[in-house]
């Protein structure tokens, strides 16, 4: 296993100021059995010396599915922010989230256009991405091309759809669940699923394998009941028993 990056110490670890208290509660369970190399966040100053450093660690956030600190659920990744390929895993954790895949659409008229947000840009990458993303889409498509800066209702705002084009949101794996085609970029958990380049934004991939993909997210989306039970001496997305 890769040497993991380690901050000098425990003190090293900035909580944000307006931190949700659920959020770094999780974020000490976690940190108990798994160490001191867990990143809250985009927001944990320690997450571009990490990716610079190309190290080994654990990635701490909201969950893929059923999201919200409330409900105690996170997920965990490894290496990178998202995960961003398909682990080989049963269906039983996407069926406990009530996951549902909904057929592909293949209507609407808009291309919705989901940028990094401002910590994306600051921390890890993005920056540039959207403008370089519309300038190149006009020369593509006829299609009205709108921008999702804010936050919202993302089935409302993807009613008239075609398609979503996205650097790394989590909104690109609710949409391609909801069935609107996803052109995803390889930081994006909608990465496996995604609908291919924007050069093929007329004619998009309406991929296959979405339900081993969300049974792959589903490894990735924990519950703190379940913290005494993640494998994080090699963490491969999985329970202890799973891959025994």
């Amino acid at each position: 296993m890769a040497a993991r990056y380690q901050p000098r110490s425990r003190c090293d670890v900035k909580w944000p100021q307006k931190c949700n208290g659920d959020k770094v509660s999780m974020h000490k369970l976690v940190c108990a059995r798994a160490g001191p190399s867990v990143i809250l966040g985009l927001a944990d100053c320690r997450v571009r010396g990490a990716l610079q450093a190309k190290k080994d660690f654990l990635y701490f956030d909201h969950s893929y599915f059923d999201r919200g600190w409330d409900k105690k659920h996170f997920r965990i990744t490894r290496g990178w922010i998202h995960l961003t390929s398909i682990k080989k895993r049963p269906d039983d954790r996407m069926k406990k989230f009530g996951v549902v895949i909904e057929p592909w659409r293949k209507t609407g008229s808009r291309v919705v256009v989901i940028p990094p947000t401002e910590p994306y840009q600051t921390r890890i990458g993005g920056d540039g991405w959207t403008d370089k993303t519309v300038a190149a889409l006009t020369t593509i498509t006829d299609r009205p091309i709108v921008v999702k800066a804010e936050k919202g209702n993302l089935r409302e705002f993807l009613a008239d759809a075609w398609a979503v084009v996205t650097w790394g949101s989590v909104a690109g794996v609710e949409a391609a669940l909801m069935g609107v085609p996803v052109f995803a970029e390889p930081t994006c958990p909608a990465y496996p699923v995604s609908a291919g380049t924007i050069e093929q934004i007329e004619a998009p991939t309406y991929a296959e394998n979405r339900h081993e993909w969300a049974c792959s997210l589903a490894y990735a989306s924990w519950h703190t009941d379940e913290i005494g039970n993640i494998e994080f001496n090699d963490y491969d997305y999985s329970l202890r028993h799973d891959l025994s």
